[in-house]
């Protein structure tokens, strides 16, 4: 099941995405990095397919909620062009997080 989360990236720092845990609590894990479009049903779908095959799967999200249509490349242009310099390392702290062992037991659920 899908879950949107909040995970530690260093310094006091977060960043948000959607974890998803197999059925089992654990397993391997993956980083899912979105295409250009961002956290499209095509990604979380990818997500929630690997979960079912056993895998714990991290998708940050880079673009903090925004997402183009497959029909808007201006748009999905415009938000890759755009992204902060924190997103690389966003990435990478969210790789170290999804390989934790207390990732598999404890995600915390993203603030509202």
């Amino acid at each position: 099941m899908a879950e949107t989360v909040t995970f530690p990236c260093g310094d006091g720092a977060t960043a948000d995405g959607v974890l998803v845990v197999p059925a089992g609590g654990t397993g391997p894990g993956v980083l899912v990095i979105q295409e250009w479009w961002g956290l499209d049903p095509g990604i979380l779908e990818l997500a929630d397919r690997l979960g079912a095959a056993g895998f714990v799967a991290l998708v940050p999200d880079l673009y903090h909620g925004e997402v183009a249509a497959h029909t808007e490349m201006d748009k999905a242009a415009q938000l890759m062009t755009t992204l902060p310099p924190p997103s690389g390392p966003r990435a990478t702290c969210a790789a170290r997080w999804t390989s934790s062992p207390t990732t598999r037991r404890s995600p915390a659920p993203a603030s509202a």
